[in-house]
């Protein structure tokens, strides 16, 4: 059997689906799945053994685990563990469609193992339940700091507003007129701008600011969802695109360390070539940058970072569920 996990941006909310800030005020997140991400095949092995080739690297699931301490083999094995036992081994291959740094990535992963695995073993878990499942291999038994809107844009797909409370999480589908979202995939450009994973990144910005400099932003980013899905819409991307400038700022305050002088001069490059606004995707120091383009600029803007040395990532939404 194959699946396929997307990733996702988010343009507004990020970081209010700490468990550490939901779970006291509340947390709200608009988001959008895009369509590339993670490819997984699961194939039925005649024997026990249960062997994994991950981007094209050979992994046996009973190895000594001391012998495997990269962070995706800690993935890979996280929800293998949680679904055992087996009736039989298996073959699992993955692979995703190109670089997904900053793009929610790892909670994707987890989201289509999870996805995967449960259909391998007959089950049949509703987008809720594997995005739970996700999360808490991630937050709990992995132990990394994370949010809820990765695993639950992966396991739902679209474009939501998810309200996370401290017992439940509830799902508000963005439902968009055609045109809109057209438009919205042509204005909006999706840069690489390269960088290195770190899971202890997350921890190391978080312990940059005061938390009550970081709360009060916190806040102010979740006020910003409501307004955000409005200028959606309404189909008012200009707006759109200028409070995605003020979500950025405001991301700083946040987390004041997420930035860095690369990524200042890619910002200031491209609002000087006709972007309205932007946001880094992501927690931080590298991965993917987007833009809200003025309409008319947007090849202006392409072209001035492509010169600068960004990657332009072609996309469109995703709208699929598991």
């Amino acid at each position: 059997m194959k699946i396929f996990s997307p990733v996702r941006i988010s343009f507004a909310g990020g970081g209010t689906d700490l468990p550490f800030f939901y779970e006291k005020f509340g947390g709200r997140v608009l988001n959008a799945t895009l369509n590339f991400g993670w490819h997984i095949e699961l194939r039925k092995n005649p024997f026990k053994a249960i062997d994994i080739i991950f981007e094209g690297k050979r992994i046996s699931f009973l190895e000594d685990e001391k012998q495997h301490q990269g962070d995706a083999f800690k993935i890979i094995r996280g929800p293998i563990k949680d679904f055992l036992p087996y009736k039989s081994g298996f073959f699992l291959t993955v692979k995703k469609d190109r670089p997904l740094l900053g793009l929610g990535s790892s909670g994707s992963l987890i989201v289509g193992l999870c996805n995967i695995l449960s259909k391998f073993k007959g089950q049949r878990l509703s987008p809720r339940t594997i995005a739970e499942r996700a999360f808490a291999i991630e937050y709990e038994d992995l132990g990394w700091l994370t949010g809820k809107q990765d695993h639950y844009a992966a396991s739902f797909g679209g474009i939501n507003i998810f309200h996370f409370g401290p017992k439940n999480v509830r799902v508000e589908p963005l439902k968009l007129e055609k045109k809109t979202k057209s438009q919205l995939r042509e204005r909006l450009k999706i840069f690489f701008i390269g960088g290195a994973r770190s899971f202890d990144l997350q921890k190391k910005l978080s312990e940059a600011v005061s938390e009550k400099k970081r709360l009060a932003s916190l806040f102010k980013l979740r006020e910003q969802v409501g307004l955000s899905a409005e200028l959606l819409k309404k189909g008012d991307l200009d707006g759109l695109g200028e409070l995605l400038n003020d979500s950025w700022n405001e991301k700083k305050k946040s987390n004041p360390s997420v930035s860095n002088d690369k990524i200042e001069k890619i910002y200031y490059l491209a609002l000087k070539s006709g972007a309205l606004g932007g946001k880094l995707a992501g927690a931080g120091q590298g991965g993917h940058m987007f833009f809200i383009s003025k309409k008319g600029q947007e090849e202006k803007l392409v072209k001035r970072l492509q010169d600068f040395g960004v990657e332009n990532v072609n996309f469109d939404f995703y709208s699929r569920r598991v």
